[in-house]
């Protein structure tokens, strides 16, 4: 199977180009949904991220309450860097396994959307990195 890794800037078109990719039957994962998925409840990422950053980002139904850990974290980049230290591993722990499962399922080309893809250091896990570039 050939693992296609593509990342951009903000608004650069990555989207676009994925669906380009599922009209012509590639799997597609997004990793910011990964991410959503790698700090749900009863998980590592939730565990690791509620104890460094205090049970006050639980909401009432028991989830990470994105608006309340986004103002923490991005008012401090060391806070911030804390959080990529804890799910950056667990995102890409999630990348593997779903494209090991679309392997088995004789996939032929998946490609793996994160903006974030090589500050991550996720290069290893692809055959390719695409970058999408658009000064428009």
């Amino acid at each position: 199977m050939l693992k296609i890794g593509l990342t951009g800037g903000i608004g650069t078109g990555k989207s676009s180009v994925t669906e380009a990719f599922q009209s012509f039957g590639a799997a597609v994962l997004n990793a910011d949904l990964l991410g959503h998925d790698a700090y749900l409840p009863g998980t590592t990422g939730f565990e690791k991220v509620v104890t460094e950053f205090g049970q006050e980002i639980v909401s009432s139904d028991g989830e990470i309450d994105r608006k309340k850990l986004g103002p923490i974290v991005f008012s401090d980049t060391s806070k911030m860097d804390r959080l990529n230290q804890i799910m950056h591993p667990l995102i890409r722990d999630l990348i593997e396994k779903r494209l090991a499962s679309l392997e088995s399922n004789q996939t032929k080309v998946a490609v793996v959307e994160a903006a974030i893809l090589i500050e991550a250091g996720w290069k290893s896990v692809f055959d390719e990195i695409w970058v999408v570039i658009a000064d428009r």
